[in-house]
């Protein structure tokens, strides 16, 4: 009994699936259908110092699961906030999250930013004060972000 349930337990673990290459992001969904897309990561040299920058949204399988964003960095030490700005205009600002290699955005932010990088060409982050902002290519935002719309069967629906 206890064997059966062990199998069934690892048959509906998740397990990495298909990935797709769109431009400048990567695509990919587990067997249970989480979602993510990722920019590549662009980095700024800042003062001697290499600053990188990662774009992710992730978004469950759920039909009422909402798509989190949140921006990785590979900086030891950064500013508590991050503006974030597309094409220009500042869109979002991220907040430090939980562990030192990411920031997080709220829930409007994060909608506000999601809809500006699927109309978007770049995206920049301003890391800290006296350096170059990191530039982040958004071309393949879109495809990426459609094709796992299509992944979770939500092309041509309200949560699309």
């Amino acid at each position: 009994m206890i064997a059966a349930a062990l199998l069934l337990l690892l048959q509906t673990a998740a397990a990495p699936g298909e990935t797709r290459s769109f431009g400048d992001w990567m695509a990919g969904c587990d067997n249970a259908l989480v979602c993510e897309a990722q920019s590549l990561p662009w980095t700024a040299d800042g003062g001697g110092e290499l600053i990188a920058y990662q774009l992710v949204v992730t978004r469950a399988a759920a039909p009422d699961a909402t798509p989190h964003i949140h921006l990785l960095n590979q900086e030891e030490e950064g500013p508590y906030r991050l503006p974030v700005l597309v094409d220009g205009r500042e869109v979002a600002v991220a907040t430090r999250g939980e562990s030192e290699d990411s920031y997080v955005f709220t829930e409007d932010a994060g909608a506000a930013l999601l809809a500006a990088i699927v109309t978007g060409e770049t995206a920049q982050v301003q890391s800290r004060e006296g350096l170059p902002p990191v530039t982040l290519s958004l071309a393949g935002s879109s495809a990426a972000l459609r094709w796992i719309d299509e992944r979770q069967r939500r092309a041509g629906t309200v949560t699309a």
